[in-house]
């Protein structure tokens, strides 16, 4: 097979891997939690406060794909949302208290569904993997 099919290939199992994954994460939520929520609320706990627009290379969404979500983990208490002072356009999202708390069941879901997902690879493949997709991202960057 040449490279062209390969990559091909590797584009459609990939898309398929990502469907895979939502649905192991939506089988773990009893809140509803998506799984963009759950990674945008462990960003702000792990690293504070940051502009909503800092999340859309993270999460591959729209400005407006990053409000719905920050908008629902408002609604929800689990974060603040506030207008910038310096650039009236930027919004501010901070984790609350209650997100802090809801952090650890986050992280317990987050590793059941990568050890069922990534069950297949070996501890070895899995090393490999995150080295080539590292690779792929460092060599854009």
């Amino acid at each position: 097979m040449d490279r062209t099919k390969y990559l091909d290939l590797y584009v459609e199992k990939f898309f398929l891997h990502r469907k895979m994954w939502e649905a192991e994460w939506a089988k773990t939520q009893d809140n509803g939690l998506s799984s963009n929520q759950a990674i945008m609320l462990m960003i702000l706990n792990e690293k504070g406060p940051l502009q909503a627009k800092d999340f859309m290379g993270v999460l591959g969404l729209s400005s407006g794909g990053v409000t719905v979500i920050s908008d629902k983990l408002a609604e929800l208490g689990f974060i603040r949302k506030t207008k910038d002072d310096r650039d009236r356009r930027a919004v501010n999202l901070e984790i609350t208290e209650r997100g802090r708390e809801k952090i650890p069941h986050l992280r317990q879901d987050w590793v059941q569904v990568m050890d069922t997902i990534f069950s297949p690879l070996t501890d070895a493949e899995v090393a490999m993997l995150a080295q080539l997709f590292g690779k792929l991202v460092d060599a854009q960057s």
